[in-house]
């Protein structure tokens, strides 16, 4: 269940991606278990080490039919996951660099067409 606090901070709805994108984070030192979900705004992603707010790396974006896109986002929270304690969850915003912002929003929207929002609709801010 969600906080209030965090029901507000939500701006777009969050998609789940499931098996249908996978995230990388194009520098190595930060590994992506899993994707957990996207908005035209941000994703959420779970990673083996405690990601710092603030942070700013370059990922890839795949989906199973093979679109590829690249974009810079922000790391805006980061929390121990609540069934794993060596598992984190952070949540990420889409840095504004034209065309990567552009694309990441494009995906979004694909995705959108076809996915069910996460928790049945409501906004997000990843």
């Amino acid at each position: 269940m969600e906080s209030d606090r965090t029901a507000n901070r939500r701006r777009e709805p969050r998609l789940r991606t499931g098996a249908v994108v996978r995230a990388r984070c194009i520098d190595p030192l930060l590994r992506v278990l899993a994707m957990r979900n996207l908005s035209r705004n941000g994703f959420a992603i779970e990673t083996d080490v405690k990601v710092l707010p603030g942070l700013q790396m370059s990922f890839e974006f795949k989906t199973v039919t093979g679109l590829t896109i690249h974009a810079r986002a922000m790391s805006v929270h980061c929390r121990l996951d609540d069934d794993s304690a060596r598992c984190h969850v952070s949540g990420w915003r889409f840095v504004d660099g034209g065309t990567s912002l552009d694309a990441a929003q494009e995906l979004v929207d694909i995705l959108s067409a076809e996915a069910e929002p996460e928790g049945g609709g409501g906004p997000d801010a990843a």
